[in-house]
């Protein structure tokens, strides 16, 4: 349960980085296929970042009151829905406000992830968490251009959005019910204290 948890956590960092970084990955070709300049949409993601942070350094007051879980599994759920939906609009504005509400949606991952890793796993495996979650970086950075470049060869900018989106979404499921399994481990073994 504790290696399927860092697995989990992981795979959910990995799909959010990838999913955020396909955007910059295919600048060239979104500027082609919307007919604006750098500067204008490079403003996508100028505007996630502003997002991302004040929701940060807002949120870190409330972090302690909310429940991981159910937080992830919402926010990220969405979170992969709008991603896909990036695919389907047809103005570059469509896609800063898109973007702006991913930045909402996913500024709690990495703090969300460290909180369920230090509440449920052994000391001597929060190391070994913490080395998986920052190679997913690095990964995620492969993914992002590697579906980019693979997709924007067939013509198809669009198909990275998609993909990428219901794996994001998917990855909020696993991460869901790798916290659930270990509750319900902790529940158990108090029920079994108790009844000692």
């Amino acid at each position: 349960r504790h290696i399927f948890l860092i697995c989990a956590c992981a795979f959910l960092w990995l799909m959010m980085m990838g999913s955020k970084n396909v955007y910059t990955a295919e600048i060239v070709e979104i500027m082609d296929v919307f007919g604006r300049n750098r500067r204008d949409v490079s403003m996508g993601m100028t505007f996630y970042f502003i997002v991302y942070s004040v929701v940060q350094i807002v949120f870190c007051f409330f972090m302690k009151n909310v429940n991981v879980k159910w937080y992830i599994l919402i926010t990220i759920g969405l979170s992969g829905v709008v991603t896909v939906l990036i695919a389907f609009m047809f103005r570059l504005e469509q896609l800063w406000w898109l973007l702006a509400l991913n930045g909402l949606l996913q500024a709690m991952v990495w703090g969300m992830c460290m909180s369920a890793l230090k509440k449920h796993l052994p000391s001597r495996l929060l190391p070994v968490a913490n080395t998986v979650m920052n190679v997913g970086t690095a990964v995620a950075g492969v993914i992002s251009y590697g579906t980019a470049s693979l997709f924007v060869s067939f013509s198809r900018w669009d198909l990275p959005f998609i993909v990428l989106g219901i794996l994001l979404s998917l990855s909020a499921v696993i991460f869901f019910v790798a916290v659930k399994i270990n509750e319900q481990r902790i529940n158990d073994e108090q029920i079994l204290t108790d009844t000692v």
